[in-house]
């Protein structure tokens, strides 16, 4: 998405948490801001400025993220506070009639939730669901699109992280972190949505934590299991495992089986096999875009081929039962009003 013949606009920055990946689209030169400013969350101010301030050198600091929407006036706000804790600046920049660009969850709570459907009304909305931009994924899905493997039968999705040698103190309180269901699982999650198009109708789930005890309310694994719109179903998994020797910080994959063939993502390719071709790849197939760029584009101008405030909400409302799920031990169903519990 190019900003060619487009004024570039000015860009607010707020907590230290987030991916932003508005500014590393800016540190790579995919897009540009007239200029930029940055600040904590409220809780967060030490984090937002040495991890703002590396990113954004050039950034004007503020003190407090309302004193910045308001003296600054940004046209967009990338959003990445303490996780459970985004909704309430979101909610303070779309009143104000500031796009927002958040990292996950866009809301921990149903009160939240409900609060942000309120806000967003006629505004822009986008969740920083980074694979809407990665080739293997758009190409999963452009050849979905196509019909090359049929209807859908059965997903697989998962997102792996590693832990490191520690996280910050607030992912040992559910009201700071919100979940694992909420944070990893939801890349995960997103991917069926945007890949295959399919509506989720009920979901059961489970989550625990095994092996990180310190870090106590915070789940080091989740699964959830959902039937999907027309009838088939998904299931998705994730973890913060992922070996330290391993290759990547994420193991990201998804499995598309359908009635004439298999789409499989994994290793940033995308892979097809059908009954009638030998399994081929096909990730060349679609033209590599800015992921910073296409939600920087869906904030400022609406909805786009990959981002959008409906697809916000509507993935926004699953997390949280996928979350109620789990923490009930109970099939949830999933419903059409989005502001439904």
């Amino acid at each position: 998405m190019s900003q060619q013949n487009q004024p570039a606009p000015r860009l607010g920055f707020i907590g230290g948490f987030g991916h932003h990946y508005l500014a590393q689209a800016i540190g790579k030169g995919e897009i540009i801001a007239a200029g930029c400013a940055i600040a904590g969350d409220g809780r967060d101010a030490d984090a937002a400025r040495q991890r703002l301030g590396q990113m954004l050198p050039d950034a004007t600091w503020f003190d407090g993220p309302i004193d910045m929407l308001d003296r600054f006036q940004p046209q967009v706000v990338s959003m990445g506070g303490i996780y459970a804790h985004n909704a309430r600046l979101s909610i303070e920049a779309l009143n104000r009639g500031i796009g927002v660009v958040s990292d996950k969850p866009v809301a921990a709570t149903w009160d939240d939730h409900r609060a942000l459907c309120s806000a967003a009304e006629g505004r822009k909305l986008i969740t920083e669901f980074d694979f809407r931009g990665r080739s293997g994924f758009r190409a999963a899905r452009q050849a979905y699109q196509q019909g090359r493997i049929g209807d859908v039968v059965l997903i697989n999705a998962q997102k792996s992280y590693r832990f490191g040698n520690q996280r910050p103190d607030f992912y040992r309180r559910r009201a700071d972190y919100g979940s694992t269901l909420l944070w990893v699982a939801s890349h995960a999650i997103d991917a069926i949505a945007f890949v295959t198009g399919q509506t989720f109708t009920a979901v059961a789930a489970h989550h625990g934590n095994v092996a990180r005890r310190d870090y106590l309310t915070m789940e080091d694994h989740c699964a959830a299991m959902f039937t999907l719109g027309n009838g088939s179903t998904a299931v998705v998994h994730a973890d913060f495992h992922q070996p330290q020797a391993s290759a990547s910080h994420g193991d990201d994959r998804l499995r598309v089986v359908g009635s004439k063939g298999i789409l499989e993502v994994r290793d940033e390719r995308c892979l097809l096999t059908t009954h009638n071709q030998a399994t081929i790849d096909i990730t060349d197939e679609v033209t590599p875009v800015s992921g910073g760029a296409l939600m920087l584009d869906a904030a400022l101008h609406g909805e786009n081929d990959a981002f959008g405030t409906k697809a916000t909400l509507a993935i926004s409302k699953v997390l949280l039962h996928a979350r109620d799920a789990a923490d009930s031990g109970k099939w949830v169903r999933i419903g059409s009003d989005k502001s439904e519990k």
